[in-house]
């Protein structure tokens, strides 16, 4: 890739080593799995892919319950950035008060 090239959702997530969560998946743990999934969000946010970031953070939220206070605040943290980026400042408010 050169300077000035434009890099696709896809490609930039894919560069990113976020395109597939197998490891993650595969070792069980909702830790892993829900950090995992939260910083798939992140990337997927900042690649303006954003029905898939909420799709992927509905995924990560199923996990959240067995994580430790650490990823769920991390979790809480990803859910007002996609928030942000989907223009609700109300949700980015509330994901920080739940």
């Amino acid at each position: 890739m050169t300077v000035g090239q434009e890099l696709d959702a896809d490609d930039a997530v894919a560069r990113a080593g976020l395109a597939e969560l197998p490891l993650p998946q595969r070792a069980g743990d909702p830790e892993v799995l829900t950090g995992a999934r939260a910083r798939h969000v992140t990337a997927l946010i900042y690649t303006g892919s954003l029905q898939r970031a909420h799709d992927g953070f509905v995924e990560a939220v199923q996990h959240a319950d067995s994580a430790s206070p650490r990823t769920r605040a991390f979790l809480a943290d990803v859910r007002a950035q996609l928030a942000s980026a989907l223009g609700d400042l109300g949700d980015r408010r509330d994901a920080f008060e739940d």
